[in-house]
């Protein structure tokens, strides 16, 4: 069974590359070597991260991005998540980060705060609202079977899933892994997310709507443009 563990380590490289972070590793005055970390659960005020050993309480998280290197004060303990005995260490943050990386990382913390609010909203997008969704236009792409290509459209979308109305393709219902392709503008970003297609409708010969529900983890690009949309939404009910 796929775990909240298992979706943290796939998750790991999405939520770098969100926070434009390119490497991390702690560095200890009485631990001669550099120690490399994984991130698995990234806030303000503390870190979770997976590493090899036990290490003194006190040390330096160093973070690399593309232009700068920041040195961090942490006191370090041992962590467990619930149902896993496997050890993980949380870096509790002794100074506060830098401005520029404070604010990359609340962003990231309220995207994924709404998203575990909202898990289970749906959003009807179609084709009034797909710009206001973030897309470049409004026919996307839903690949099934492996190897079908489907043209299709967004009817509605949530945190983990959406309704998509394509082309007619034979599809096996539950079984085969399928990809919804997505491209979104300002800023450029291509969305590829593994998802089951649940249920099928026929709408016409040529037409049917497909039920997705997506395979952990669900990519941040998807949570960050959702959250921007519901705001949208928000906004747009508070003019009316």
């Amino acid at each position: 069974m796929y775990s909240m563990i298992d979706s943290l380590h796939t998750a790991y490289s999405d939520v770098m590359k969100f926070l434009g972070i390119t490497n991390c590793y702690l560095q200890y005055s009485d631990y001669p070597e550099t120690v490399i970390i994984k991130p698995l659960i990234i806030d303000t005020a503390f870190w979770i991260v997976m590493a090899k050993s036990n290490f003194p309480e006190d040390g330096l998280l160093i973070v690399k991005t593309d232009s700068r290197i920041y040195s961090i004060k942490i006191r370090t303990e041992i962590y467990f998540f619930a149902d896993d005995e496997v050890p993980y260490l949380k870096l509790n943050l002794k100074e506060s980060l830098p401005p520029e990386l404070q604010e990359k990382i609340l962003q990231y913390v309220v995207i994924r705060r709404h998203s575990e609010k909202r898990s289970e909203e749906r959003y009807e997008v179609g084709l009034s609202n797909w710009k206001f969704f973030g897309l470049e236009k409004p026919e996307q792409l839903l690949y099934v079977n492996q190897n079908i290509s489907v043209k299709c459209i967004l009817n509605n979308v949530s945190v983990h899933g959406a309704l998509v109305t394509g082309q007619a393709a034979s599809v096996k219902v539950g079984e085969n892994i399928s990809k919804l392709y997505c491209r979104f503008i300002c800023p450029i970003n291509t969305l590829s997310q593994s998802a089951i297609v649940v249920r099928v409708e026929k709408k016409t010969e040529q037409l049917y709507r497909y039920s997705l529900q997506f395979i952990d983890p669900v990519a941040l690009i998807w949570q960050s443009r959702l959250d921007s949309y519901v705001r949208y939404l928000n906004e747009s009910f508070k003019m009316v």
